[in-house]
């Protein structure tokens, strides 16, 4: 399956926790520590694990485990609903500042107080919740998947394939991952999330980009100014505009197409041009044997004047002094 229909971003927040205190300094309403050890609800309650969490991790986590502006919510937590691994998370990072503080008993006794007094009623609600899903066959899957991410039906003998084991099944939905229409379907959806369609020539009108673009950082920006025929430079404005618009989500094709980690689009030391945004750039391919392709018909044209690239065609360079 391609890496990036699992779109995961990291954030680190540890050098926000890193300005939390060992010991909570606000009122403990409803946390304080008692003799009992299991609530009315039925709730289990670690009285050593409730002391420990109070004095060390109330501060940034809060005393209802929701969290602060300093700390996370402990609240359905990506380790919260396991105890061991909670607790092995505790005895290595917490608290922050001083791990050794909290380790052995002291970590496995937060970790339960964690876990039972603010996740056990969420597990148990996930659970009954669970009791009433049932996976589908195989082929209302495949069906399914390939309408939603192709918007065609798997054929036959895929369909037939994907009943008889889930290697055959995961071999057609990655048929389905390498169609032209995915592609276009999933650059629709991070369109939803970067709104860069906006900057397109059709809907902002001629240019719109390109005044983004800061003529000291880039002298060639206006390139296209040496063209004699006017419908020739302004049709190289809107191939210029419109590929400079579109470097976003054609980073995120490439990223897909060549099945690189997802995380390329954060980090990666090369963005997304066509020969006409390559222009403006002064851009270098990360490839230099690579090559725009040109097409028979031209893009523009008046007269003698004329130019054949596809502006469709995108390839990974360097921007000098960006990347």
């Amino acid at each position: 399956m391609k890496r990036i229909i699992y779109l995961v971003l990291v954030v680190s927040s540890s050098f926000i926790l890193a300005a939390c205190k060992n010991s909570y300094e606000g009122e403990l309403s409803g946390s304080t520590v008692t003799d009992d050890i299991q609530l009315e609800d039925g709730t289990l309650i670690n009285i050593a694990g409730q002391q420990a969490y109070n004095e060390q991790c109330a501060n940034c986590h809060a005393p209802d485990g929701n969290g602060t502006s300093a700390g996370t919510s402990l609240i359905g937590c990506a380790t919260c609903g396991d105890l061991a691994e909670l607790s092995a998370l505790i005895e290595r990072t917490m608290p922050i500042g001083n791990p050794a503080s909290c380790s052995g008993t002291c970590a496995s006794d937060t970790a339960e107080y964690i876990f039972y007094a603010f996740n056990v009623q969420d597990i148990e609600e996930a659970d009954v919740t669970s009791m009433d899903i049932q996976l589908e066959d195989a082929g209302v899957t495949l069906r399914r998947a390939s309408l939603q991410l192709s918007g065609a039906l798997p054929t036959a003998t895929a369909l037939a394939a994907s009943e008889v084991s889930e290697e055959a099944l995961s071999a057609a939905l990655d048929g389905v991952l390498s169609t032209d229409t995915f592609y276009e379907i999933l650059l629709e959806i991070f369109n939803k999330k970067f709104l860069t369609d906006k900057y397109l020539t059709a809907i902002s009108g001629r240019g719109h980009m390109l005044e983004y673009i800061d003529e000291d950082d880039f002298p060639n920006k206006l390139w296209f100014e040496g063209y004699a025929s006017n419908s020739v430079e302004k049709c190289a404005i809107d191939a210029t505009n419109d590929a400079i618009a579109r470097e976003p989500l054609e980073l995120v094709r490439y990223i897909a197409m060549n099945d690189l980690p997802v995380t390329e689009l954060v980090t990666s030391s090369y963005t997304m041009v066509n020969w006409y945004s390559l222009q403006t750039y002064g851009a270098e391919l990360v490839n230099p044997s690579d090559s725009f392709r040109e097409l028979d018909s031209p893009v523009c044209a008046d007269g003698e004047e004329g130019l054949h690239y596809d502006p469709m065609h995108f390839l990974p360079a360097r921007v000098s002094g960006y990347m």
